[in-house]
């Protein structure tokens, strides 16, 4: 699950739910501290460490800052899924394939406990 965050309000208590609900599947869980262009380079950083270390007891979470204007994050966001669907596919579980000839997962409709 890629879950995505405002950088300068991270970890909301609907945050906190998600990660609740999720992370005891084992999958791997992968935030995005979004809109990270906003905050000056020793806020990113604070901001951070913070959430790793409020994040550390969790098993297969991953953070990052991120920015879509600036692209900042995005070829690391990209090798991160990319390697989800690269174990995917070693694994030899069903990873749909996009019209491009590209790999993408399988989303969860809301409300169902994925597996």
């Amino acid at each position: 699950m890629v879950l995505i965050m405002d950088a300068r309000h991270p970890l909301t208590p609907l945050d906190q739910r998600m990660l609740d609900w999720f992370t005891p599947t084992g999958k791997p869980v992968h935030i995005l501290l979004s809109k990270a262009d906003k905050l000056s380079n020793s806020e990113r950083a604070l901001t951070l460490r913070k959430i790793k270390q409020t994040l550390a007891p969790f098993e297969n979470v991953s953070v990052q800052l991120f920015s879509s204007l600036s692209r900042m994050g995005a070829d690391e966001a990209a090798g991160v899924i990319e390697g989800w669907l690269q174990q995917a596919g070693d694994a030899g579980e069903d990873v749909e394939e996009s019209p491009e000839g590209t790999e993408s997962a399988v989303t969860v409709e809301a409300g169902a406990r994925p597996d």
